[in-house]
C-alpha cells in the first residue's frame, strides 16, 4: 500500500444509505479527514467551495448516479481521485467506467476496511501520476 505522507487527506464519501456512510467513516476516519453526504446535488454543491483529495460515491443512487456525479465534480475538480462503489450487478458496467477513465477505481461489494483503504490510497496515487503528465 502506498503511503499518504504526512499531510491530512481529505475523503467526501457520497451515498443515500446512512449505514454505508457510517460504517465507512467509522473504518476510515484514522487515515482520512472524512466528510459525508447524502446525495450528488449535496456533494456538488461542496465541491463548488470545498477542494477533497478524494471522493468515494455510490454508484446508484436516487436523481443522478454516481456516474454522472463523477462527470460532473470531474469538471469542477479534474485531480481529485474518484472511486465507485458497487454491487456485484452493476460491477461490469463500473468495469468499463474504470477503463474508460470515468473514475478512477472500482470497490465492490460487500467491501473489507482494509481493502477499501488500500484501494483509496491507490486511486489517490494513480490520480497523482495521471496529473503530472
Amino acid at each position: 500500500m502506498s503511503d499518504l505522507g504526512d499531510q491530512p487527506v481529505d475523503l467526501l464519501i457520497v451515498s443515500h444509505i446512512e449505514l454505508t456512510r457510517r460504517m465507512m467513516e467509522s473504518h476510515l476516519r484514522h487515515r482520512f479527514s472524512i466528510e459525508t453526504l447524502e446525495s450528488g446535488a449535496q456533494a456538488l454543491t461542496f465541491l463548488g467551495y470545498q477542494h477533497t483529495d478524494l471522493v468515494i460515491v455510490e454508484y446508484r443512487m436516487p436523481e443522478m448516479d454516481g456516474l454522472e456525479f463523477i462527470r460532473r465534480a470531474r469538471e469542477l475538480h479534474p485531480n481529485t481521485a474518484y472511486v465507485l462503489l458497487v454491487d456485484e450487478v452493476d460491477f461490469g458496467e463500473a468495469l468499463k467506467a474504470r477503463f474508460d477513465l470515468a473514475t478512477d477505481y472500482v470497490v465492490r461489494r460487500p467491501w473489507d476496511a482494509h481493502e477499501l483503504c488500500v484501494s483509496l490510497v491507490d486511486a489517490r496515487s494513480e490520480r497523482a501520476i495521471r496529473s503530472r503528465q
